[in-house]
């Protein structure tokens, strides 16, 4: 696939494919953040799926790199994650 620029030329568009560019671990929380919607680094944790992995935090912010995640600051609370 590409797209057309303004001067008529044509610029590749990169299809994402999670299940080659992310971890296993990375993919089970891709998954579970597209099915249940935006939660917090802690919430996530708590989940008895994840509670075997101790860095939900670094696979986030690897999510974040590769753009399956994006993180929202919350004003007076803990940042949510919601998968993209």
């Amino acid at each position: 696939m590409s797209q057309l620029t303004l001067d008529g030329a044509s610029l590749p568009i990169r299809a994402r494919d999670p299940e080659t560019e992310l971890t296993p671990a990375e993919r089970q929380i891709w998954y579970y953040l597209k099915k249940i919607g935006p939660r917090t680094e802690k919430e996530i944790h708590l989940q008895p799926a994840f509670a075997k992995y101790s860095t939900i935090g670094n696979k986030l912010r690897s999510m974040r790199k590769k753009g399956y995640a994006r993180s929202n600051p919350q004003p007076d609370s803990p940042q949510k994650w919601e998968a993209k």
